[in-house]
């Protein structure tokens, strides 16, 4: 993976700047009854896994949790539901059916968009993207990725952040190269005084 400056779309950018900036703006939580070690929301609804693997998916009302039959260490809502099991074996929801299907490959993450574009992580760190049917393998190496609107991104072992060129926009691409992802505070000063992403470079 190289590591360059990247021009990212504004709002991204922006965005990044208010996790690290000590002027972000306070804004205020709302606890949701229940208890879980992962949550994902996407176009098919907010659901979690537990610490017992166990599978909820968040009711209309907001407030409360039904459970769906099944066990999985991690999930991801979008498109479709995808999660992955502590074997490592991946599976989508079928709704219709109100059952998990098992697809091919092993992965530890995996991570959906609301396009219906699904990428995922492997316990050796390498990268896989699904194309309907099976994996196509992406350079690189990583241990959580996350693909949507703002393109597809990823952390590696070390906890760096890299962007994947070409996937703005959840695009339906393998996109063409990685580039490390850098926020500094000089960056958020000209973000702050109007500057567009273009004059970052």
């Amino acid at each position: 993976m190289k590591s360059r400056n990247l021009v990212l779309p504004i709002l991204v950018v922006a965005a990044l700047c208010l996790s690290v900036s000590s002027n972000a703006l306070q804004i205020s939580w709302q606890q949701i009854p229940g208890g879980l070690k992962v949550v994902s929301k996407g176009s098919s609804g907010v659901w979690g896994v537990n610490v017992h693997d166990n599978i909820y998916r968040l009711n209309n009302d907001g407030k409360s949790w039904t459970q769906v039959p099944g066990g999985l260490r991690q999930i991801s809502s979008g498109y479709e539901v995808w999660g992955v099991n502590s074997a490592d074996n991946i599976y989508k929801y079928l709704p219709s059916a109100r059952t998990w299907q098992q697809l091919p490959g092993a992965l530890v993450n995996v991570d959906v968009s609301d396009a219906g574009h699904v990428w995922g992580v492997n316990r050796g760190g390498n990268i896989y993207r699904w194309l309907g049917n099976t994996w196509q393998q992406i350079p690189g190496g990583a241990t959580q990725v996350s693909v949507g609107e703002s393109g597809v991104w990823v952390v590696n072992s070390a906890g760096n952040i890299y962007y994947r060129v070409g996937t703005y926009g959840d695009a339906d691409t393998a996109g063409s190269d990685w580039v490390q992802v850098t926020i500094s505070t000089s960056t958020c000063r000209l973000l702050e005084h109007g500057s567009s992403y273009r004059e970052l470079l």
